[in-house]
């Protein structure tokens, strides 16, 4: 992957005309969400950057991104034929602005791709700089070299070069509007990523480093940051989101996520919230490897170290009291810790995500090896 220039602290945004000026961009496309787009005042931020330069703003497509909307998006991409592509926003927002990059330059389909032709793709075309500006702390999007694409409830993770950004700007005044529960889902789901990054099997210790930051900075700030905020707070959890992004742009995620996912296509819950539910009960888990379930080929040992490193970045001194802590803070934050209080209770229900939390690329990342009756037994803690 190439170099990514980051830009991080409150007013960074400010670097982004002369940024797209030495870019010598004449036509820019800003991908981004919806409202968020002026509430968090990325729309300001965004004409004072452009000035007289052609712009063009794209924001029609879902929180989960799917192959029909990235589809029409690509019509709107071949037309502007853009200089320079900026995503603004979100987690979903920023994907979308890395798909459109990565999809503009292939001469296959997205649904093509999805099903394993794209490897016979032509060579890519030339492609525009992509600026990364994140408006919630949480995805670490505009670090990762991967995006969320839904193929009906499937979810898929394309991943190439060209989905990685070349700039990321983490302006933590850009997420100063952001209500308390998309505070708590967003830095939740940087807190997990810290956590799932740390134990994963791919991890190496690059990764564990900006881990280990995340989730410090998420043990001593998110608490507050939801309640109280400040633009102090606002920054550490931003940067907490930026390090747990770049973590899992290296070793990916495990469990958590894979089993998050039919939680949210099949029961419309929040990223933050789906990821965060199942957390302290994976600890738990991955805490009683043995050689013969260990999925870390340094071997059990080497990941009972990395739970009681977990542990002394928790502040507790058991693997109970860093479940119990970890589900207190989901309450602490207004978040469920869980699955019946977030409608999903029903033994169909559990079915459902059983049969469709398994994607291998995740639950292969796990240091102790999760089969369909460990993760109904996991489930039911929870439920």
């Amino acid at each position: 992957m190439h170099p990514q220039r980051i830009l991080l602290g409150p007013g960074s945004g400010s670097n982004l005309g002369e940024i797209i000026k030495d870019s010598g961009a004449k036509r820019c496309l800003v991908v981004s969400g919806r409202g968020s787009y002026s509430s968090s005042g990325a729309d300001l931020l965004i004409r004072d950057a452009t000035g007289t330069g052609a712009l063009t703003r794209y924001c029609d497509f879902s929180p989960n991104p799917n192959v029909k909307e990235l589809e029409r998006a690509l019509a709107v991409y071949e037309n502007v034929a853009p200089d320079i592509v900026i995503g603004v926003g979100g987690g979903s927002a920023m994907d979308m602005a890395k798909l459109l990059r990565f999809f503009g330059s292939q001469s296959l389909a997205p649904e093509d791709y999805l099903d394993g032709k794209a490897q016979k793709a032509s060579p890519a075309l030339p492609s525009p700089p992509l600026i990364a500006i994140p408006t919630t702390s949480g995805s670490g999007s505009e670090s990762t070299h991967f995006a969320t694409l839904y193929l009906g409830h499937k979810k898929h993770s394309v991943s190439g070069d060209l989905l990685y950004p070349d700039v990321a700007i983490i302006d933590a005044t850009l997420t100063e509007s952001l209500p308390p529960y998309q505070t708590a889902c967003t830095g939740f789901d940087a807190l997990t990523q810290g956590i799932e990054s740390y134990w994963c099997t791919n991890s190496n210790d690059e990764s564990k480093g900006y881990a280990a930051e995340a989730i410090t900075l998420c043990v001593k700030h998110l608490e507050r940051t939801v309640a109280t905020p400040t633009i102090e707070l606002r920054a550490a959890i931003a940067k907490a989101a930026n390090l747990a992004g770049r973590a899992i742009n290296i070793s990916k995620t495990t469990a958590a996520h894979a089993i998050s996912y039919p939680m949210t296509a099949y029961f419309g819950v929040t990223h933050g919230q789906a990821v965060g539910v199942s957390l302290g009960a994976l600890l738990r888990y991955n805490s009683q490897v043995s050689e013969s379930d260990c999925r870390d080929h340094r071997g059990a040992a080497y990941v009972r170290q990395t739970i009681d490193e977990l542990l002394a970045l928790l502040q507790v001194n058991s693997v109970a009291e860093a479940r119990g802590y970890l589900e207190h803070l989901l309450v602490s934050i207004g978040l469920k810790n869980r699955l019946s209080s977030m409608g999903i209770e029903k033994d169909e229900d559990v079915d459902l995500i059983v049969a469709n939390g398994f994607d291998p690329n995740r639950v292969k990342n796990n240091p102790r090896s999760l089969d369909e009756a460990a993760l109904r037994r996991l489930l039911e803690e929870i439920r």
